[in-house]
């Protein structure tokens, strides 16, 4: 037994209801009936993290901090999942402006929980990650970074920071969490390509020297 839910924006200019036409279109999700077990969620304040953004209320593409208004969190969710490179391409830039507006997402109606790693922040930035825009996923995450996030926000922020080439900030982010998230296994992974990472370094560092010396 199945549901389809159409998502929507809601808007209040012609901007905004220009947006619902071309994602009405692409919106309709079929959802299992199945319930899913609410995983554990750290004590991260979701109403300070989930409205921070690049974009202020007077900046240049900025949706407005009352975006949104009148959005159920579960319609807002399964949006931002749907978010595709592929199926986006002609909306790309308003879409991006719309994930990294800054909104008051108490303004949300909170028909469903928070799930783990189901948060705006982590949301979007997954979204803007997708879509390609790996600086400003990055910007918005270290505007962020400040704050107690949840381990797929950390996650996702450390990606961030490898697709925009910040290999050595992204080592330092897994360093610092990898003793919490030890247990995990992307966590796993990421802290032994960061130790590989430092090994190569350092041995072209050595290389280097040598080279160095014999000019001499």
């Amino acid at each position: 037994m199945t549901n389809t839910l159409i998502c929507s924006l809601w808007h209040y200019s012609t901007r905004y209801a220009l947006i619902y036409l071309m994602l009405s279109a692409l919106c309709i999700l079929t959802i299992g009936s199945s319930a899913h077990a609410q995983e554990e969620a750290q004590a991260t304040n979701y109403g300070l993290t989930e409205s921070i953004g690049l974009l202020g209320t007077k900046d240049k593409g900025s949706f407005g901090s009352g975006v949104y208004r009148g959005t159920k969190r579960s319609e807002l969710t399964a949006l931002l999942k749907l978010i595709e490179q592929s199926q986006w391409v002609s909306m790309r830039p308003l879409v991006k402006d719309y994930l990294l507006t800054e909104a008051d997402s108490s303004a949300l109606t909170q028909d469903v929980p928070i799930n783990l790693g189901e948060d705006l922040l982590t949301l979007r930035l997954d979204a803007l990650l997708r879509l390609g825009y790996n600086r400003e996923a990055f910007e918005l995450y270290r505007k962020a970074a400040d704050n107690k996030l949840d381990e797929p926000t950390i996650r996702t922020g450390v990606y961030s920071m490898l697709f925009n080439r910040q290999k050595g900030l992204a080592c330092l982010e897994v360093k610092t969490a990898f003793p919490k998230y030890k247990d995990i296994s992307i966590w796993k992974k990421l802290n032994s390509y960061c130790e590989a990472s430092l090994k190569n370094q350092q041995k072209e560092i050595l290389r280097n020297q040598e080279k160095i010396w014999k000019m001499h």
